[in-house]
């Protein structure tokens, strides 16, 4: 029994070979424990400069991976791409594949981090290969009546805030990130500029005209939610949470076209858009880098042309205007 199994691990570790290009080559200077791993990594200036939630993230990362290693691997010499590539094999049975890519992106950083002194050569996570990109989340997009239920429900409440959240979200297409964290330097001439955090890298900017239900807007300064930006910043699910208890109460669920939560109101603001504008002008305002991402929002139209008829008529009527240069 034994023979076979081991038999079967040199024939796996011969084929990992034989497919990564070789096991990662080692140096002459001692490898690090796993049990050292983490401490030796939080005394980088790459983790002094991660913020809590990021290093918590990280952290959980680490820990379950290091609770996987096989209790044969004692050090990080030890790992080569095929426990690498079994671990995200193992993930990806349970998670989606942007969470698998997310594991190995944290864990390769640490090892790149640490690949001198454990003396590695080569970073044994860069030759291990996620599962292929097949199970992308798809959001729908609200109905006109969930829309109106919705807006109701928050005007009801008397909440200030919950209600110019939701409809900066609705009216402007911006992620939950970007909503929060409104700024009245961002307005310039009627129009909404600016760098969404997920392209912050780039720098890409999105302009966004300022529809009529937005009107609080006009005398802005400063952040629109300062309190409630920070309490995001503790706790990135807070409202995200209560956005997903209020559509349950109102029976909004949901179904086979997509999943409904706070990303719908950005589904619906690009669905109802998509009616009323080119492609390309769209693609600038919601900050796609390609008309397929676009199109995965845009798919179910009819359920909601109303709103793109009504409530959107003005984003359509100044994205017409050339001297916008919003494309």
């Amino acid at each position: 029994m034994c023979l076979g199994t081991n038999k079967k691990r040199v024939a796996e570790r011969k084929a990992a070979e034989m497919q990564y290009g070789g096991k990662p080559k080692q140096s002459s200077v001692a490898s690090i424990a796993i049990l050292d791993v983490w401490p030796r990594y939080m005394q980088t200036s790459h983790f002094k400069a991660l913020t809590p939630a990021s290093s918590s993230s990280k952290f959980a990362i680490w820990r379950i991976f290091a609770e996987w290693l096989p209790s044969h691997i004692k050090s990080m010499a030890d790992i080569d791409a095929l426990v690498c590539q079994n671990f995200l094999d193992h993930i990806g049975s349970t998670h989606k594949t942007l969470t698998v890519s997310h594991y190995k992106t944290n864990l390769s950083n640490i090892f790149k981090l640490l690949a001198t002194k454990a003396g590695l050569t080569v970073n044994p996570w860069s030759l291990a290969i996620p599962p292929p990109k097949t199970d992308l989340t798809r959001y729908r997009a609200f109905s006109n009546e969930e829309v109106t239920a919705i807006l109701s429900h928050v005007d009801a409440m008397a909440d200030k805030f919950f209600s110019r959240y939701i409809r900066v979200a609705l009216y402007t297409g911006m992620r939950a990130k970007d909503a929060i964290r409104f700024h009245s330097s961002w307005i310039k001439n009627g129009i909404i500029e600016m760098v969404p955090a997920k392209t912050h890298r780039s720098g890409k900017k999105i302009r966004v005209p300022i529809h009529p239900e937005l009107s609080f807007l006009s005398n802005l300064q400063g952040y629109l939610f300062p309190s409630q930006h920070a309490t995001y910043n503790k706790d990135r699910a807070v409202y995200s949470h209560l956005f997903t208890k209020m559509l349950k109460k109102l029976e909004i669920k949901s179904n086979n076209t997509g999943k409904v939560c706070f990303h719908s109101l950005r589904a619906t603001f690009i669905t109802a858009a998509d009616d009323t504008m080119n492609r390309s002008t769209l693609q600038g305002i919601v900050g796609h880098g390609s008309p397929l991402m676009t199109d995965r929002y845009s798919e179910h139209r009819a359920e909601i042309e109303q709103i793109a008829a009504i409530n959107f008529k003005t984003v359509s009527d100044r994205n017409n205007d050339r001297s916008l240069n919003i494309s």
